[in-house]
């Protein structure tokens, strides 16, 4: 998967569509943008594991953008425009890989200013919570954790 904001007009287009929806939907300033990324994501973008065809396309690989423009993607990709949101948003953060009950996963985590905690946001579920609640919810044991950062707050 390639991530590259600068260079992928659909991911440029997840940018621009996720910064009208924060703006149209953010009614106190003082609120975490995170949620209104997490659930732009979860309402535009439905998980299917069906997704193999966007990959063919690009001979094994495929711009991030693509996935937003099909709507379709699994955990990784959505756990990865979650991370270009959140990051165009201004919110520095991690996408994490990592072995989960029931299988591999992909997640965010950030920091939150607010509650001076740190947040898993799981688009594919939906919901945001403190570390420690997700990782109870993942069944406790999380295993093989990656932090990856493809890009920087804006």
């Amino acid at each position: 998967m390639i991530i590259d904001p600068g260079k992928d007009a659909g991911l440029q287009q997840f940018v621009n569509d996720l910064t009208e929806y924060v703006i149209q939907n953010r009614k106190d300033i003082s609120k975490s943008r995170a949620p209104l990324v997490k659930d732009f994501i979860y309402e535009t973008v439905r998980y299917t594991e069906n997704k193999k065809e966007i990959y063919a396309r690009g001979g094994g690989t495929a711009e991030l953008g693509s996935f937003y423009q099909c709507r379709i993607a699994v955990c990784r990709e959505m756990a990865a425009l979650n991370h270009v949101g959140l990051a165009s948003q201004g919110k520095d953060n991690y996408m994490v890989t990592g072995h989960v009950a029931g299988g591999n996963h992909a997640w965010v985590e950030y920091f939150d200013t607010n509650t001076g905690q740190r947040m898993v946001s799981d688009a594919t579920n939906g919901w945001i919570l403190p570390a420690n609640e997700a990782y109870q919810f993942y069944g406790g044991h999380v295993l093989d954790i990656k932090k990856l950062q493809f890009v920087t707050p804006q």
